[in-house]
């Protein structure tokens, strides 16, 4: 019993350690770091399709038979223009948020948690159709190039996800923290 409580006072102080010298709590930059290793993900693949692309239209590449250059166009410009900006602006965001306001509420975690899962749900729906060469709508999403509904409704579950982590950003408590006094800049 006295092994046991002696142990979570360990654990406690460590974590308010960890807490203090990062500016913000575990669970906290646990969340960040979810955000911002897809958004670096994102800009290596993305990056390594635009290597192909340009080695491709240099003619120093021949693609294989089963990937075509708009492909590779549809799959960078999906990852560079929509996920790595979706996912590095709102972790970002969120670090700062947690750190000017002391951390963010539980509520605020989970609404931020379900906004990364629905944006990852729907990159894998958007991918699907690309793979399969049924979405190759250039980065734009140009629409008299359709593309299949799964694509479409991969972007819808982007949004989703982007709109669930602006409304947990929203009811962060900053506004409401302290009456009468300035708003923190991330609040």
């Amino acid at each position: 019993m006295e092994t046991n409580l002696r142990q979570t006072m360990n654990t406690q102080v460590l974590k308010e350690k960890t807490t203090k010298a990062l500016g913000i709590s575990l669970e906290d930059a646990r969340l960040t770091k979810s955000y911002l290793s897809v958004a670096f993900l994102a800009i290596l693949l993305g990056g390594l399709l635009g290597l192909l692309q340009g080695l491709n239209r240099a003619g120093m590449l021949e693609l294989p038979v089963w990937l075509n250059y708009y492909q590779i166009l549809t799959a960078h410009g999906l990852l560079l223009v929509v996920v790595l900006s979706a996912f590095f602006t709102i972790g970002y965001f969120y670090a700062g948020l947690s750190h000017t306001l002391g951390g963010l509420l539980p509520k605020v975690r989970k609404m931020a948690w379900i906004g990364f899962w629905l944006k990852i749900f729907g990159f894998v729906l958007a991918v699907i159709p690309i793979l399969m060469n049924e979405a190759s709508v250039m980065y734009t999403f140009y629409p008299p190039m359709a593309a299949s509904p799964i694509f479409y409704i991969g972007l819808v579950f982007i949004v989703l996800g982007v709109w669930m982590c602006a409304f947990g950003a929203r009811v962060s408590g900053g506004h409401d923290a302290a009456p009468g006094k300035p708003l923190p800049i991330l609040s």
